[in-house]
């Protein structure tokens, strides 16, 4: 779907209220959403994107920042004639979601943030930049090189690039408790007990600076989403949501 300058791949499934899936960053569709979106959809009109410069979405600008993801969300939304949509985004997907509905009120009608990481200091950019060497991961870790080609194709390598700038760019941005003031809608902030990048006080400290914020803390789970239990995350994402639209 052309969405201003970039042509976005979507999958929808099922039917009722909108629910779009954002992935989280070098992720896709495919990589993080793809076991959720049957049971997702049982319940809701899912739509899963793949984010600019990911997956199957192309990237025209060769950059990767913060603004652009929030506004290819709502330029989404327009595309699709939403006036609004539940979401759900792991890791910057879960920010994306974030910085969208405090851009634009009245958008977002209520958020799942899972293993988002909101607060950065000098080390933790730091190590998330040179986690994103390409011939370094290529020397290192061979098997994510052939993860990255095979869910990105032949930019896996300008992702890295432009990924590791976002990251960068980590330093000068930061939200503010005004920022956070102005989050309106319910936000469930849910984060793995084994979490490496995110401490358990952190996601505290961060849903309690939200006006609805709650926490969800979900056992045996690291940060990757790939030991995300949907036994048990599914239900619960499904319960908030529904007290959420009361």
């Amino acid at each position: 779907m052309r969405v201003g300058d970039v042509s976005i791949h979507l999958e929808e499934s099922g039917e009722g209220q909108p629910l779009v899936l954002l992935h989280g960053l070098l992720g896709s569709i495919e990589g993080d959403w793809r076991r959720f979106i049957p049971l997702f959809s049982r319940e809701y009109r899912v739509i899963a994107v793949d984010m600019r410069g990911h997956g199957l979405t192309d990237n025209p600008e060769g950059r990767l920042t913060e603004a652009l993801f929030r506004d290819d969300l709502i330029g989404l939304l327009d595309a699709l004639h939403l006036e609004s949509a539940l979401v759900c985004g792991y890791s910057l997907g879960g920010f994306v979601g974030l910085i969208a509905g405090i851009r634009y009120p009245g958008r977002i009608k209520a958020l799942v943030m899972h293993a988002t990481k909101m607060y950065w200091d000098e080390n933790s950019i730091r190590s998330m930049v040179n986690r994103m060497d390409p011939d370094r991961i290529l020397a290192e870790d061979p098997r994510f090189a052939e993860a990255l080609q095979k869910l990105h194709g032949k930019r896996w390598r300008n992702l890295l690039k432009e990924a590791a700038s976002l990251m960068q760019n980590k330093r000068q941005k930061t939200l503010s408790r005004e920022d956070l003031e102005r989050v309106s809608f319910p936000v469930l902030v849910s984060v793995g007990d084994r979490d490496d990048l995110i401490p358990l006080e952190e996601a505290a400290r961060f849903y309690r600076s939200l006006p609805k914020g709650e926490l969800l803390i979900m056992p045996n789970t690291k940060h990757s989403i790939r030991s995300l239990r949907e036994d048990i995350f599914v239900p619960a994402v499904l319960d908030f949501f529904k007290r959420a639209m009361r």
